[in-house]
């Protein structure tokens, strides 16, 4: 699977940056043709602000990580889910 012109939103702190396995994490990222941009929401998301950053950025793909309620991804954006 390609990833080139894919986009990661990073939301952890910053300070994770620094730390080795989110660097070497970070660096596979960038290898596979992922942009990476920083943008901390200081907790979690809730679905009103996922749709806006959605509709913002219009995706073709979503992979959903981290989330207790991958069902309603399914039902927003089934078409763009790209199954772990």
């Amino acid at each position: 699977m390609s990833f080139d012109n894919g986009l990661l939103v990073y939301s952890f702190w910053c300070g994770y940056k620094e730390q080795p396995d989110m660097k070497e994490f970070l660096k596979c990222c960038e290898n596979l043709g992922l942009d990476i941009k920083t943008l901390h929401t200081s907790g979690h998301a809730d679905p009103d602000t996922i749709k806006q950053l959605i509709n913002h950025t219009n995706p073709t793909k979503i992979v959903p990580v981290h989330t207790e309620n991958a069902a309603w991804f399914a039902r927003e954006y089934g078409n763009r889910i790209v199954n772990n």
